[in-house]
Order: C-alpha cells, then structure tokens, then sequence
C-alpha cells in the first residue's frame, strides 16, 4: 500500500498507527497521522509545531481528546486518511515527484475539511 511512500512518510505512518494502539483506537484518523508528521526531528511539520512551542507528546494527548472515530472495514485508516494518502500521492506527480515525501502528506491534511 505505501510502496510509492518516501521510509520518512511511512515511518510517520508507522507512529500515526502506534498513536492509535496507544489510545485504544479503533482506527487511524487524521489526528494520528498529523501526529507521526511531528515525531521525526528532520520532518518540516516537527519544525513547525515547534515555532508553535507544541510538543509532539503534547499533541499526542490532544490527539486523545477529539471525538473517537468508528472502525473502518478494510482497516485500520478511516476514510479521510485514505483521502489524505490519494491527495498526497497525486500531489506528488503533480509536482513531478515519484515518491510521496512527507511534506506532500502534510500538504494533503491541509486539503481536507473533515477528520
């Protein structure tokens, strides 16, 4: 499913689904995913929530407080992740790209009002 994601976007993949185990969540929702964009330190969402002074960590517990989301057949990432996944992907060819880096993810999350 993420062979044409960059190791960067699939780790931070890796800890949106760690996130979700954590919080006994029955399946991966945006706020997850913005999650594993934060953890890695050479990922420029890291940075930015940084100059925002939130934490990772801090995130995290945000995370826990919104609104839990249903488990999705075909699972564990609910319909508006695979929204995100389908945008970052075509924003990656978009701008000529092979591989979906982790910014194009970012970008995608910014593209979807719901989630």
């Amino acid at each position: 499913m993420f062979t044409d994601f960059a190791p960067k976007t699939v780790a931070a993949v890796k800890q949106a689904e760690e996130l979700a185990t954590r919080l006994g969540d029955e399946s991966v929702a945006t706020g997850h995913v913005i999650y594993g964009l934060t953890v890695d330190k050479s990922v420029c969402l890291h940075h930015i929530f940084q100059d925002l002074n939130v934490d990772p960590d801090m995130f995290s517990g945000y995370v826990q407080s919104l609104p839990r989301e249903p488990q999705v057949p075909n699972g564990p990432f609910n319909r508006h992740v695979h929204t995100v996944f389908q945008r970052a992907r075509d924003a990656a060819q978009q701008l000529g790209g092979k591989v979906v880096e982790p910014e194009r993810l970012a970008l995608a999350l910014m593209s979807v009002k719901s989630g």
